[in-house]
């Protein structure tokens, strides 16, 4: 009778037991999971020796997690004499998303290309790296609105006339988000 109990005891409660410690991956229900799709513009205003350029452009990224932000974007400025055009990667953390209003950071880095709009028409291709911290609100469940400042350090300009810190400077950008974000 003994024996009967011990196997009934391990053919009950062993299964159990070994169902709790199951793996955990990278793509589980506790892992990455993809939670939205967002794409939308993006303008940027800095200044530049007492003059004003807005850097206007677009953006597709993928939603991790509700928090994490990845993807494409591409903006450019066509005015002061300089054509600057910039695309790259966008990385991206909002904090709380589920919140009507949200902290955000984002890192932009990606190739660039400047071109003089004068009688020279120089170009030079550069590096961008534009880190910024910001405010989201959200609108309604396809629309969030974003404020944010940042900086854009600009490498590798060999453009005759102007520096890598001619280029670089701090910016204010607004960012109009339209998508969907799903799951919990």
């Amino acid at each position: 009778m003994k024996n009967l109990a011990a196997l009934f005891f391990t053919l009950c409660f062993v299964p159990a037991l070994m169902n709790a410690q199951s793996d955990e991956t990278l793509f589980n229900h506790n892992g990455i999971k993809l939670t939205g799709i967002w794409a939308g513009n993006t303008s940027n205003i800095n200044e530049d020796n007492d003059d004003y350029g807005v850097f206007h452009g677009g953006f597709v990224f993928a939603e991790f997690n509700k928090s994490f932000t990845f993807g494409w974007q591409g903006y450019g400025l066509n005015d002061q004499g300089l054509e600057m055009d910039f695309n790259g990667i966008h990385i991206g953390y909002a904090h709380e998303s589920f919140r009507v209003l949200h902290p955000t950071f984002t890192m932009f880095a990606g190739r660039g290309e400047f071109e003089t709009q004068d009688e020279l028409e120089l170009e030079d291709n550069v590096f961008a790296l534009q880190p910024s911290l910001g405010l989201e609100m959200n609108i309604v469940k396809w629309f969030r609105l974003g404020l944010d400042v940042g900086y854009r350090f600009v490498f590798d300009s060999d453009l005759v006339g102007y520096s890598d810190t001619d280029v670089s400077e701090p910016y204010v950008g607004l960012r109009l988000k339209f998508g969907y974000s799903w799951g919990d």
